[in-house]
């Protein structure tokens, strides 16, 4: 998708950089996470499915960091959109040390 795509979801349609920017700014703000790497929105069945990948902290634990993520997302899209997201799908790809 190029930057000016939308993604429609029922009747809504969203420019996909506003939901990516909204899903990046919602999991850069989990403790734990260093850098939010790649994000990817589509639609699916009338929600959104989301997959992120994420540079964590070597101390941090991960399934409390993706669980933090996961809900995060969810909420923020919801709330800031109105749209229901029906999975965040986090992947970790690289370990920041010195960061917790």
């Amino acid at each position: 998708m190029s930057e000016n795509d939308e993604i429609v979801v029922g009747d809504m349609k969203i420019a996909e950089n506003v939901v990516i920017k909204i899903v990046r700014e919602s999991a850069a703000s989990a403790a734990g996470v260093s850098q939010v790497r790649d994000v990817e929105v589509q639609p699916k069945e009338g929600a959104l499915a989301v997959n992120l990948t994420l540079a964590v902290g070597s101390k941090t634990i991960y399934p409390e960091v993706a669980a933090e993520v996961q809900q995060t997302v969810k909420t923020d899209i919801n709330r800031m959109t109105g749209v229901k997201v029906d999975e965040v799908n986090v992947t970790v790809d690289r370990l920041d040390f010195g960061k917790e």
